[in-house]
């Protein structure tokens, strides 16, 4: 808890059935989310986070890296 107190972006990099809890946690700590893909499990899901994100005006991203294009 003591990082997450002193980050001012946290980035999520943890298996998907992990993103939902972590990004709502990072949302309510005021943080600046990157999640990476894929975002979250489910459309419920996504629409719960986002709409945390919008209530309290927390940035939220998702990492979408192409690694197999030029």
């Amino acid at each position: 808890m003591q990082l997450l107190r002193q980050a001012d972006a946290i980035i999520i990099t943890t298996p998907p059935s992990t993103h939902e809890d972590l990004v709502l946690k990072g949302i309510r700590s005021g943080r600046t989310v990157l999640c990476e893909k894929p975002f979250m499990t489910s459309a419920a899901a996504a629409r719960r986070v986002t709409e945390a994100a919008a209530a309290v005006g927390s940035e939220l991203f998702v990492g979408h890296f192409r690694r197999t294009f030029p």
